[in-house]
């Protein structure tokens, strides 16, 4: 394997940056860490825009917001996709900025959670989605309760453990975030076909 050093980081031949094992310092090792996540998002953004590509090719419309001219599976696949890679992107804009706190925005990251996990079919019980929001546990649950005020989400009782209350989006909750993505996926249509 050919590798390549740069501003002391090294590289493999595709030019993904490696961790070496011997004498790296930690402050090093959390870099790479970090260009590790950086390049594993771009990766995930080039997949996710040849699919867009096909669509355009296509000839599908991406006016009006939405994304109807997908199949459901593949709607819901595109709005899975883009809701993970929002949260992702958000977990790595917290590391870049280690201050803790500093960028929260626990309420948008307990919606995030919530749609990804009804997307994927998922149980969340409260204190799941208290870790989702990356903030303490008290500062999630008064957010869990303004947003039930707000009918984005509701609590339940576990079916199995009746100690345990489970969380979700309401289905305008599902409506709004799911409205949202859509609109975000059809504005890079927009781009891609403007691009062309």
């Amino acid at each position: 394997m050919v590798r390549q050093r740069r501003a002391g980081i090294t590289f493999d031949q595709g030019g993904s940056p490696t961790i070496e094992s011997s004498g790296a310092m930690p402050l090093e090792y959390a870099v790479m860490q970090q260009l590790e996540g950086l390049a594993s998002s771009f990766r995930d953004l080039i997949s996710v825009n040849l699919e867009l590509c096909d669509a355009l090719k296509a000839g599908h419309p991406t006016s009006g917001g939405g994304i109807t001219f997908l199949s459901p599976e593949n709607r819901r696949d595109m709005l899975l996709f883009a809701a993970k890679g929002e949260y992702k992107g958000r977990r790595q804009r917290d590391s870049v900025f280690s201050v803790t706190g500093l960028l929260a925005d626990p309420g948008w990251d307990i919606l995030l959670d919530l749609f990804i996990s009804r997307l994927e079919n998922k149980t969340i019980s409260i204190t799941s989605a208290c870790i989702a929001s990356c903030v303490p546990s008290t500062t999630a649950l008064r957010w869990i309760t303004v947003l039930e005020k707000e009918s984005l989400v509701y609590r339940s009782a576990d079916k199995r453990d009746k100690r345990r209350q489970n969380v979700d989006l309401s289905d305008d909750g599902f409506a709004k975030m799911a409205a949202y993505f859509e609109e975000k996926i059809a504005r890079a249509l927009q781009i891609a076909r403007a691009m062309q």
